[in-house]
């Protein structure tokens, strides 16, 4: 049967394209961080001032913007350091580094440094640490309705870490939606949602126990969930990416194998009409199904209508051969528009008995029941 899920391959060079240009943004940053350290040399070289020293502060600043961005995605942390808005977010935070740097060099900042380390590198360490300090710096803060906002440098930042949280968030939901399909593929949430978590927490060495209760509550608010339990299956893996990574969800699957594997639940009930629905009606269920699903496919009709079809010969009792090809169906159409197009077929093949005597007053009288 040919494959109908999605076509990944454009998408997987749309993501090599998309990392080969931020590998370039990095070189073209680093670049021109350079050559700005090199013009600052040249400004300062009388206060003692070398190339070294700010790649060092800026560097630095850079590091604590990115140890921060890196803490926010648990299972992708280095996704988020090669995204355009991450890169503008470190690229502030070592700004600003290399400016408390330049100020400590030309005296415009005075501060009385110790003497355990060299005076060049206490400024390095101080101007890299502090620049962090002061980007966080509110100095008051409003509250509007039921928010508070920060007034002072915190807020720009605010601003940035939102921004790149966004746009990460919107860079990963493809490749997550991708990821999580294909592992989560066949496995029953009722069966799941207990064994597949605590497989996973048990590889992992260094999960929290706030971490374990908040993952609780989130699972027993999906189980109480009125959606689909393949849905439900979909997020569980979401949810797990989010505190164990792809990688882990993948061999903790992969481990459990059939003991959290099933079929799903035969809701709307289709597959349990196989033995009223005659073998003969199912290609015009087929042509009503194609006319009916709401999602455009890359299928070949003709070639499709051949897969569906296409049983084997061991296959003798006609009400196997309905099941076969509904629980086809269902795959390929879902649940919802294969019981509606079985819905449609049943009124649109509904026989008027001719009438072959004189009618009665008893025709006419309601039956019971």
């Amino acid at each position: 049967m040919p494959d109908t899920g999605d076509d990944v391959q454009p998408t997987a060079r749309a993501r090599a394209a998309a990392q080969g240009v931020r590998l370039a943004a990095w070189a073209v940053a680093f670049a021109i961080a350079l050559a700005i350290g090199a013009a600052v040399e040249r400004m300062s070289v009388e206060h003692g001032g070398h190339l070294l020293a700010y790649i060092g502060a800026g560097v630095l600043g850079l590091l604590v913007g990115a140890t921060e961005l890196v803490s926010r995605y648990r299972d992708a942390p280095l996704f988020v350091v090669r995204s355009l808005a991450g890169m503008v977010y470190m690229a502030v935070n070592a700004a600003v580094a290399l400016s408390m740097f330049w100020f400590f060099r030309t005296g415009q900042i005075a501060v009385d440094f110790t003497h355990a380390l060299a005076p060049t590198l206490t400024q390095v360490l101080v101007a890299g640490v502090g620049g962090m300090a002061l980007l966080r710096t509110s100095l008051f803060t409003l509250r509007v309705k039921e928010a508070d906002i920060a007034i002072g440098p915190a807020a720009i930042l605010q601003v940035i870490l939102a921004a790149a949280d966004r746009a990460c968030d919107r860079d990963r939901a493809g490749p997550r939606a991708i990821v999580v399909k294909d592992k989560m593929r066949g496995v029953a949430f009722e069966r799941a949602k207990l064994a597949l978590p605590a497989h996973c927490l048990a590889l992992m060495q260094n999960i929290s126990a706030e971490e374990r209760s908040q993952l609780d509550s989130a699972i027993a608010a999906l189980s109480a969930a009125q959606m689909d339990d393949e849905v439900k299956s979909y997020n569980l893996g979401l949810l797990l990416m989010n505190y164990v990574g792809e990688t882990v969800l993948g061999e903790a699957v992969r481990a459990l194998g059939p003991l959290i594997a099933g079929p799903a639940a035969d809701t709307p009930p289709i597959l349990a009409q196989a033995a009223s629905l005659p073998f003969a009606d199912l290609p015009a269920l087929i042509e009503i199904c194609l006319a009916l699903d709401p999602v455009e496919r890359d299928w070949d009709p003709a070639k499709m209508r051949e897969a569906w079809l296409s049983l084997d010969p061991a296959l003798v009792q006609e009400s196997d051969k309905v099941l076969v090809v509904l629980a086809r169906l269902r795959k390929g159409f879902g649940a919802d528009t294969l019981a509606k197009a079985i819905t449609y077929r049943g009124l649109g093949a509904a026989k008027i008995a001719p009438v072959t005597t004189p009618l009665t007053a008893a025709d006419f009288t309601p039956k019971p029941g």
